[in-house]
């Protein structure tokens, strides 16, 4: 668990960076460090991560839930919770240009969707996929422009889906 937290420290100070365009060098400095959510509850088995320039999106993979933390003055506030039913173990989570939360069941193999106050909205329904219709999501990504890219590794592909999950393309694995 140790390590697992390390991991998190690492790439929540990572997220912060202050980044200069006249050099290569990129220098890392510590900021903070998050054990515990807002109520004091300590985070188990965080798995994935989404940052924000104003807040982090942490998947509380042992307890079932999101969390979500502000960033001011250098420190992490806040660690309210995310919790829906559907959502039972979070493996990663991902936000889009709405600040939507999406986030993957590592359980039901399935991409849930929050609005940006943590809301549940549904799971993600792809539309229009060619044959194998249903999917098996590894992982994900969404894309600047709100394209959803899964991970299907029913199908040995990766799913171009448009942000409401209309099927665009999609590549088969080499």
């Amino acid at each position: 668990m140790f390590r697992l937290l390390m991991k998190f420290a690492a790439l929540a100070s990572i997220a912060f960076l202050p980044l200069t365009s006249h050099s290569a060098a990129i220098k890392l400095m510590y900021v903070t460090t998050a054990y515990t959510d807002d109520g004091g509850n300590i985070i188990r088995r965080p798995e994935g991560i989404a940052c924000s320039e104003k807040s982090i999106l942490v998947a509380d993979t042992g307890n079932g839930r999101l969390l979500k933390f502000s960033y001011q003055n250098n420190s992490l506030q806040g660690g309210s919770e995310i919790k829906a039913p559907q959502l039972q173990k979070p493996i990663r989570v991902q936000t889009n240009t709405k600040q939507e939360i999406f986030a993957l069941d590592g359980k039901r193999l399935r991409i849930v969707r929050f609005d940006k106050n943590g809301k549940w909205m549904g799971d993600l329904e792809p539309k229009g996929l060619p044959q194998p219709s249903s999917i098996i999501p590894k992982s994900f990504y969404v894309g600047r422009n709100d394209d959803i890219y899964i991970l299907d590794m029913s199908a040995s592909r990766v799913l171009v889906l448009d942000s409401v999950g209309n099927y665009k393309t999609h590549v088969e694995f080499p």
